[in-house]
């Protein structure tokens, strides 16, 4: 897992973001470099020993190019007491207004 480090130092320094990303594909990680939005890259990691408590309350956007990753990456985020998360199977092959692929959204105030 990569671009966790900056998030972490702004939850120890009592600051949150108000989204993370996280990209289960190649993706650049120096978005505090770059002013963006917190994106984390979880390419090729074992998501089973993924470490993700730095986003307790907070909100999650999940891509990947795998239905059980992101399946998996989505139940990783709810173990981690994420405030919400919104996952979805990024289906490559197909442009963006015909992905039918696995969607999944939690949402810890709703349940």
């Amino acid at each position: 897992m990569k671009g966790q480090d900056e998030i972490i130092r702004m939850r120890m320094s009592g600051l949150k973001p108000e989204w993370v990303h996280i990209y289960d594909f190649p993706y650049p990680t120096d978005w505090a470099e770059q002013g963006m939005i917190p994106s984390i890259c979880t390419d090729n990691d074992l998501i089973k020993t993924l470490d993700m408590r730095f986003l307790v309350n907070l909100k999650v956007c999940v891509s990947s190019c795998s239905e059980k990753r992101a399946m998996a990456l989505f139940e990783a985020c709810k173990q981690a007491k994420v405030a919400l998360v919104a996952a979805a199977y990024v289906q490559t092959d197909k442009p963006t207004w015909k992905q039918d692929g696995w969607t999944g959204i939690y949402n810890a105030t709703a349940n």
